[in-house]
């Protein structure tokens, strides 16, 4: 499947270079996933903004005619020789993965240079049920007993709650513990286990950045990204395309998250959702319809990329995301994303 998704040579020539990224002592290589828009060459884009920062196809040697592994190292100097940071891009599917071994105030400035290429790449998000879904069928299909070495559990609206835990338990009761205390976990520290040996460790986060510390690259795609990114390809389908009202479709096409708990029952948490957008989405301009207590009506407007949406809350426990004209999947992620990493719920279609 690895092979299908990404078009890699069926001898595994870009995993290996991939397994050979020197780690720092206890630094973990890092891996963040991106929605790209399949429209424009995002990668030509990319190089003509480099200026004389290295973004070439790193994998000439590798023979790689498709041109989907490249590597990039913003201002390289002598006390960064050992950094490593590669973007890999999909031919098949709207996605890229950005992998490197950077050490914080690098990886955020790296990291920082492709968020500037909004519309044309919107960074993922993941849930926190998403998780927990993801660990079940990961531990029942390789055999593994996953063990929460840590966990930070959060919670973003109303009384803001920050908790963190550094008992070894099971990662089922990482999220139960969570739960019980009124959070979401926001990022967990696992170590993988088999009959009672070490096979590595990783932590996940909801803002989309995984991370493995005692394992190679292949290992951990076959294990994490690759079922990952099945199920994004999934909610991409499903959820972000052809949301648009256009002349020949003009019905609405609601997408509905469905909140864990009766958020806009609290007092202010209207104003508090607008407040959270206001300081988020800060290249976005919107409308207030209608407002009061426990209802609110807005139109969205995303001026990047020209998407527009209707925001509707009218009960305790759902947002209403209606798209309008000229939408594309990224402005829909970005949205979501910036929705389900303030509150926790899931998506529905209406």
């Amino acid at each position: 499947m690895a092979i299908n998704l990404f078009h890699f040579s069926a001898e595994g020539r870009f995993f290996k270079e991939l397994d050979l990224i020197k780690r720092y002592p206890g630094v973990p290589a890092k891996i963040v996933l991106f929605l790209l828009d399949k429209r424009y060459d995002v990668v030509e884009i990319i190089k003509d903004h480099m200026k004389n920062e290295l973004f070439d196809t790193f994998s000439k040697k590798l023979e790689d005619e498709e041109k989907i592994l490249f590597e990039c190292n913003l201002a390289p100097d002598e006390e960064s020789k050992d950094d490593k940071a590669y973007f890999l891009i999909s031919k098949k599917n709207p996605v890229a993965l950005f992998i490197s071994n950077q050490k914080g105030k690098r990886f955020k400035a790296t990291l920082g240079f492709f968020y500037g290429f909004y519309p044309l790449l919107s960074r993922i998000f993941l849930r926190s049920y998403q998780m927990l879904s993801m660990l079940h069928d990961i531990e029942k299909e390789n055999k593994l007993d996953l063990i929460a070495k840590s966990y930070v559990a959060k919670r973003y609206f109303g009384k803001k709650k920050s908790e963190v835990c550094y008992e070894r338990i099971s990662y089922q009761r990482a999220f139960e513990q969570a739960i019980e205390d009124n959070l979401w976990i926001d990022s967990i520290l696992l170590d993988l286990m088999k009959s009672e040996l070490k096979e590595g460790s990783v932590r996940l986060s909801r803002k989309g950045i995984l991370s493995y510390y005692s394992m190679d690259f292949s290992s951990f795609y076959s294990l994490f990204i690759e079922p990952l990114m099945e199920s994004l390809i999934e909610v991409y389908n499903v959820f972000f395309v052809n949301k648009s009202r256009t002349i020949e479709s003009p019905e609405p096409k609601p997408i509905t998250i469905k909140l864990n708990e009766d958020v806009f029952k609290k007092e202010d948490s209207i104003t508090l959702f607008i407040n959270q957008l206001r300081k988020d989405l800060t290249r976005w301009g919107f409308s207030i319809f209608n407002k009061d207590e426990n209802f609110l009506h807005l139109m969205l407007h995303d001026y990047e990329s020209g998407s527009s949406y209707d925001i509707l809350i009218s009960s305790y426990n759902e947002i209403k995301v209606i798209p309008q004209t000229q939408v594309i999947p990224s402005s829909i992620n970005r949205l979501i994303g910036f929705l389900l990493d303030n509150y926790e719920g899931e998506l529905e279609n209406v």
